[in-house]
């Protein structure tokens, strides 16, 4: 199997890369395949196209939460000495 022939599949309901397989160089066609595989995280059957490969995960939006932390001020000691 050789680099050439290797194409990958994503969930089309999440968009998430799960599977790679590989293409018959004899039979090249012009259409993207599609075959229904089982998604992990869909948790269910979903058709899957064929993706470029270096396959990357969709990366999720998540939310941005900009916690600001209160500055504190700089506790000093004062050594005693003694006399």
């Amino acid at each position: 199997m050789s680099q050439n022939n290797l194409i990958g599949l994503r969930c089309e309901n999440c968009g998430r890369a799960g599977y790679i397989t590989h293409t018959n160089p004899k039979k090249m066609v012009q259409r993207k395949i599609e075959l229904r595989k089982y998604c992990k995280w869909c948790r269910k059957q979903t058709p899957h196209k064929e993706a470029k490969l270096p396959l990357k995960v969709a990366p999720k939006k998540k939310a941005q939460v900009s916690k600001k932390i209160p500055a504190t001020k700089p506790v000093t000691v004062k050594k005693e000495t003694k006399k």
